[in-house]
């Protein structure tokens, strides 16, 4: 008896957390290992959140938990890559916020899908693996993954916030990791 798998594809999820949530899924070709399709949203936490709130950090974190449980359920991607915490000396506070974001989305993910793969990597290595300075602008990561074309060719990155861009960059770095170390996809979740 073969026992072929009838899935063709993988997905590597890419986030840039915070109050201005980047999603990024791309797609890859399990035979070629090529991407064959790339999807990105940006969300605002903020717009989901009643002016009236009593805790309103605690209701954004609800609604990103219920996002990143839709997308999971939904792409069900082998990897998932996302922003480590940092402190943006520019706006010191924003560390213990963005502490919440990424501790509510890696809850939600091993809660939603233990097999997913979760890598947290620092901005200034995503920067770096994408062709960037470390301390690479918004501009700078746009034009830097324009020059991919395996990325250029699927979408218009001209039509994406910077954190579509942020969230896109990491599920590409996700990419390169897997062509690097394949046997990632393969092992076991512990």
């Amino acid at each position: 008896m073969d026992f072929k798998s009838e899935l063709t594809w993988y997905n590597v999820l890419g986030i840039d957390p915070g109050n201005n949530l980047g999603i990024s899924i791309i797609q890859v070709d399990i035979e070629s290992n090529e991407i064959v399709n790339i999807q990105s949203a940006s969300y605002v936490l903020d717009s989901f959140v009643f002016d009236e709130s009593f805790n309103r950090m605690l209701d954004r974190c609800l609604k990103l938990r219920s996002i990143i449980e839709g997308i999971i359920s939904s792409y069900r991607p082998s990897l998932c890559v996302l922003e480590s915490s940092f402190m943006n000396t520019r706006f010191p506070k924003s560390v213990i916020q963005l502490s919440q974001y990424v501790s509510t989305i890696e809850q939600t993910i091993k809660v939603t899908d233990p097999w997913c793969k979760l890598l947290k990597l620092p901005p200034k290595d995503i920067k770096a693996r994408c062709g960037a300075g470390g301390n690479a602008d918004k501009n700078e990561m746009r034009s830097n993954l324009l020059k991919k074309r395996e990325i250029a060719s699927k979408i218009n990155l001209n039509l994406l916030s910077e954190h579509s861009i942020d969230s896109l960059a990491m599920a590409y770095v996700g990419y390169k990791i897997l062509q690097e170390q394949p046997y990632l996809l393969y092992s076991l979740p512990w």
